[in-house]
């Protein structure tokens, strides 16, 4: 079963995107299965189950690459979300940002492993790529194959910078 919105959100539908806001830029919702959602209009089209960059002033989301997380400095896009359903440019909706979510990865992802962004917009990795891991996020299972997979975020998602120390 699908998760809904677990509060008085009237009309809160976490699959419908809308051309029109319904709700404030920003608005948090906790859903049945636990999961927290954020309300956010996308500056592009949001591909389904791609990780996005939540920009905090504006609660604009863009597929998160390597390239936009390190500017996240500038950008104040530190947040990460998953989007469950697509939205198309322009429009709102709801990005997961906590719970079980399911999103894009790589090749060859390891279950517990340590995931970081890369240059694939809305694609995550186990491999050290670049020095932004996004914390807080794990696959469940390994990934053999560049697909969706399901995760779980323990706390909201976000751009934590990252030194190999090997």
């Amino acid at each position: 079963m699908a998760a809904t919105i677990n509060s008085s959100l009237i009309g809160a539908n976490l699959t419908q995107y809308h051309t029109t806001a319904q709700f404030a830029l920003g608005t948090t919702a906790l859903a049945t299965d636990g999961s927290l959602y954020q309300y956010v209009q996308a500056s592009e089209n949001i591909s389904q189950y791609g990780v996005v960059a939540i920009y905090g002033k504006t609660q604009t989301v863009r597929l998160l690459e390597t390239s936009i997380a390190n500017a996240a400095g500038n950008l104040n896009s530190r947040f990460v979300g998953f989007a469950q359903t697509s939205i198309a440019s322009a429009a709102y909706g709801w990005v997961a940002r906590m719970g079980k979510v399911i999103f894009q990865v790589a090749d060859d992802c390891a279950s517990g492993a340590r995931l970081f962004t890369t240059a694939t917009a809305g694609v995550l990795d186990d491999a050290t790529v670049s020095e932004c891991f996004v914390a807080g996020v794990q696959l469940v299972t390994t990934s053999s194959l560049a697909t969706a997979m399901t995760g779980y975020a323990a706390c909201p998602a976000f751009i934590s910078m990252y030194t190999n120390p090997a």
